[in-house]
């Protein structure tokens, strides 16, 4: 899913920046990231049409503007 992607790459550079005590690290979009992921994984693919949730940043292309397509 390319919507997950970018949930996939900004987490882990977040979490490290937490872990690390980074006085720049934002703990609550940290958070926000991981509930976006979380919403992402429970959407149901098989209704027509799903409601995606919406990124908690933007700017992160089309990774987060683009829903999945059906195959």
């Amino acid at each position: 899913m390319r919507i997950l992607d970018a949930a996939n790459r900004v987490i882990p550079a977040l979490q490290d920046a937490v872990d690390l005590g980074d006085s720049s690290a934002n703990p609550d979009l940290l958070k926000a990231w991981k509930q976006f992921r979380v919403a992402v994984n429970r959407v149901v693919v098989t209704q027509e049409n799903p409601s995606w949730p919406v990124a908690p940043q933007s700017g992160y292309g089309e990774a987060v503007q683009v829903a999945p397509q059906a195959s």
